[in-house]
């Protein structure tokens, strides 16, 4: 854990406009077993989804939802840590602005379910969702691949990378946040009790899901991540807060 940070106030700043707390505790200490590393308070509990300054060396490591140190990946509000744990200020993830959509985003390649509208998911809401909301969910099991090159064998940092910071994330899906979490945990599967393989599937896949967010006006893709930090679903959707259909 060699590297220096600098520009600490700076980046303070920015994981500000996130979802980052930043902990400097010098009460918190290391602890490690079989699993990694984690930070321990004062009381005996453990540092969760936030970042820590290590007042020995200055430098910033981020804890997971576990309590455990990420590494080797982007961290939810879009940093990338080393091997060790560390952020690494000058990575291209983290330096990049965060991502403007354009029209040629919405085509889908692959199995898509708009063949009839040219794979846009623009042309579809006109004549779908006109006024209105819509939301087109894939899965592994419905593979495609946005214009970009993302699918479903790619990582958080993979997206990161093609598409920018995030507008939005979320370490947690759930319905207050999400949209497409909400249609189909809380209506599909409480209100149709016909609903179909596919849809049963989408309702269990989103449980443990965690999120990012890109978007242009009222459209918007959202990739949702596995606990690997993989692609398990990508979702394009029109107004994805206002999704609150019931029969």
């Amino acid at each position: 854990m060699k590297r220096q940070l600098k520009t600490i106030v700076a980046f303070a700043a920015a994981a500000a406009m996130t979802m980052a707390v930043v902990v400097t505790a010098s009460a918190a200490d290391w602890r490690q077993d079989a699993k990694g590393w984690r930070v321990e308070n004062e009381d005996g509990s453990y540092l969760t989804n936030q970042w820590y300054q290590s007042p020995a060396s200055g430098l910033w490591y981020y804890m997971g939802a576990d309590g455990y140190m990420l590494t080797n990946t982007t961290t939810p509000d879009g940093y990338v840590v080393n091997a060790d744990g560390v952020w690494e200020q000058n990575a291209a993830a983290s330096q990049q602005s965060v991502s403007t959509l354009a029209a040629s985003d919405f085509i889908i390649s692959g199995d898509s379910d708009m063949s009839w509208y040219n794979n846009s998911f623009l042309e579809y809401c006109e004549v779908e969702a006109t006024g209105s909301w819509a939301i087109v969910p894939y899965s592994k099991d419905w593979p495609i691949t946005t214009s970009r090159g993302i699918s479903f064998q790619n990582s958080r940092t993979d997206v990161i990378n093609a598409y920018g910071n995030p507008s939005q994330i979320f370490s947690k899906v759930t319905a207050e946040n999400d949209g497409m979490y909400r249609y189909y945990t809380q209506v599909i599967a409480v209100t149709d009790p016909q609903y179909d393989d596919g849809e049963r599937y989408m309702a269990s896949l989103l449980e443990p899901l965690s999120c990012i967010h890109y978007a242009m006006n009222e459209y918007s893709i959202r990739f949702y991540f596995d606990q690997n930090d993989q692609v398990a679903c990508i979702g394009y959707a029109k107004n994805i807060e206002n999704i609150n259909y019931s029969y």
